[in-house]
C-alpha cells in the first residue's frame, strides 16, 4: 500500500505498472490467479467534507485486443472491501471447511471464466 496525501487515491500509470509487477511476481501458475491486491490511501484531501481517509483497493487486469496484434492493456479494477467475522461457536475444523469451500467456489468461477474466454478466442 501507499498513500496519495494531497489528491484522490486513484491509481496512476506508475501505480498500475507496479501493481501489475507485484501480481506477476505472486502469480500462481497452477490456478492462474494473481493474488496480490493494491491499496492507495487518500489521507488529507482538502476537498473532502470530513477528515475521513479514503481507502482504494484495486488489482490490474490484462485486456488483450480481439486481433491479438497489439500489446495487452493493463486496466486497474476497483475492489470493494468488506469486513468478515467468524461466528462464535464454530470449531477450527468448521472454519477450515468453510474457507476450503469458499476457495473451491472461487477457483470454480475462475476456471469457468477462463473456459469462456478460450471459447471466445476460438470464435
Amino acid at each position: 500500500y501507499h498513500s496519495h496525501p494531497k489528491f484522490q487515491p486513484d491509481p496512476s500509470v506508475t501505480d498500475i505498472f507496479n501493481q501489475r509487477s507485484y501480481q506477476t511476481l505472486f502469480r500462481d501458475e497452477l490456478c492462474g490467479l494473481d493474488p496480490f491486491v493494491g491499496l492507495i490511501i487518500g489521507t488529507y484531501d482538502t476537498a473532502m467534507p470530513t477528515a475521513k481517509s479514503i481507502f482504494r483497493y484495486f488489482h490490474v487486469r490484462s485486456i488483450v485486443s480481439a486481433d491479438k496484434r497489439t500489446n495487452p492493456l493493463f486496466m486497474p479494477m476497483q475492489l470493494k472491501a468488506g469486513v468478515r467475522t467468524f461466528r462464535r461457536g464454530l470449531s477450527d475444523k468448521e472454519r477450515e471447511w468453510r474457507r476450503d469451500e469458499a476457495l473451491k467456489s472461487l477457483l470454480g468461477r475462475h476456471r469457468k471464466r477462463q473456459q469462456q474466454r478460450r471459447q471466445l478466442e476460438l470464435v
